[in-house]
């Protein structure tokens, strides 16, 4: 059972659909511009009553994607930790699935990712900040593969659901730019915070590990793009 099948990660992840299992991707709002919308508490309740629903139907194991921005503020955070204690609470028999950075076809328009592809296959200008800060990056396909594997597993509670490796962002722009166009100009300018967001997949790689390496992954990803423009 799949909430949320016809977005990004749970597009993806229907062919990996398990019996008794309920995988909770849904959530409105994700797109950054939405985060700090008061709509954001709306998730809660919306997370509880699917997760009713499907103990209703006899659903033991569940999987919730959580994500690495749940350690921040705002309201998106908020409502990811408050699903994440009342599952806790519910005693059940689960997974908090605490993605980092996904990545891959059809993921949302706004994200660094998507946008300096499409801009770098349009030739348009780009500017961004100086893309300094290390964040760990995992493809799509990778990640709906670890999501099927932790279900089926011992697992239990929050299990960090990355790489576990950083990269800084401005090579990952770099890196575009020499396979699509590397005449392009991006200008790298203005301070942004620096953070480090990289995931501990000690628990994770009990079970798994990643397959696709970052420049497999941003490759399909730029030929998936490519296909859409046309």
């Amino acid at each position: 059972m799949i909430t949320g099948e016809k977005g990004f990660i749970g597009s993806h992840l229907v062919p990996y659909d398990l019996p008794n299992v309920l995988f909770h991707c849904a959530w409105k709002g994700s797109g950054r511009d939405k985060r700090n919308s008061i709509d954001q508490y709306k998730n809660v309740l919306m997370s509880l009553r699917y997760t009713i629903q499907a103990y209703d139907k006899g659903v033991r194991r569940f999987v919730f994607l959580g994500s690495q921005a749940e350690d921040s503020f705002g309201e998106y955070s908020e409502a990811k930790r408050a699903v994440r204690r009342i599952v806790t609470e519910l005693n059940l028999n689960f997974v908090w699935a605490k993605l980092f950075s996904v990545y891959g076809p059809g993921d949302h328009t706004d994200t660094l990712i998507s946008k300096v592809i499409t801009k770098l296959l349009r030739n348009e200008p780009i500017r961004l900040t100086k893309c300094e800060t290390i964040w760990d990056y995992l493809y799509v396909e990778d990640v709906v593969k670890a999501l099927q594997t932790v279900a089926l597993s011992e697992l239990h509670g929050i299990v960090s659901v990355g790489k576990g490796e950083g990269i800084v962002i401005r090579d990952v722009v770099e890196y575009l730019r020499n396979i699509i166009n590397p005449r392009a100009k991006i200008i790298f300018e203005g301070e942004d915070a620096i953070q480090y967001k990289v995931a501990d997949t000690r628990r994770l790689n009990t079970v798994w590990k990643p397959e696709i390496s970052l420049t497999e992954g941003l490759e399909r990803t730029v030929e998936w793009h490519r296909k859409q423009l046309c």
